[in-house]
């Protein structure tokens, strides 16, 4: 399959590059030999000068997920008790309840590995890690679905960065990467 590339412009100088959405999954494994896998977040490399994909570190937005599919699987789990209740409701909810199980299945998965990246990212010393040149100089960053604007970055010149989803660029196709890394982020391996 290709996919689409946007344009990510300066609003105040001459900076442009593209935004290649490249399939990437992060495998971290920890002294224990446990693996946590996960996927990453767009940012500022200060090493590369460039927009680029970094580890999704932020100890911050990773306790607000945790909290928010903790939320999710209580309001999953009331629901299955209430249709749980009668024989009847049992009966007639057979599906929603099957379906409620499964959910509730994936949001204990996706809550495990929630944790397990808190854990690392609590241990941290090192920042976020470029997945390009691997310096740990980055700053996390996201475009207002309002805007495309950066709101939480400033380019070198003041700027914000722009995306342009104008379809005028090339098309890849990209097989999916994954990087084995460290608890600090150093790479141990790729697997493709």
């Amino acid at each position: 399959m290709s996919i689409d590339s946007a344009r990510i412009c300066c609003t105040g100088c001459g900076f442009e590059t593209r935004e290649v959405y490249r399939p990437i999954r992060v495998v971290y494994r920890l002294n224990s030999g446990k693996e946590v896998e996960t996927g990453r977040k767009k940012g500022w490399c200060y090493e590369c000068e460039n927009y680029s994909d970094i580890e999704n570190m932020d100890l911050e937005s990773l306790q607000i997920e945790l909290v928010e599919k903790e939320r999710e699987r209580r309001e999953s789990r009331s629901r299955a008790d209430q249709l749980s209740k009668a024989f009847l409701a049992r009966i007639r909810n057979r599906s929603e309840r099957r379906g409620l199980f499964y959910s509730i299945k994936r949001f204990d998965e996706e809550i495990e590995k929630l944790r397990g990246l808190l854990e690392i990212a609590a241990s941290r010393t090192a920042r976020p890690r470029c997945l390009n040149c691997w310096s740990d100089k980055t700053v996390p960053m996201t475009f207002d679905g309002s805007d495309n604007l950066t709101h939480n970055f400033r380019h070198d010149c003041g700027g914000k960065l722009k995306i342009i989803h104008d379809d005028s660029g090339p098309r890849f196709n990209f097989g999916v990467t994954t990087y084995v890394l460290n608890e600090e982020g150093r790479l141990l391996g790729e697997r493709s």
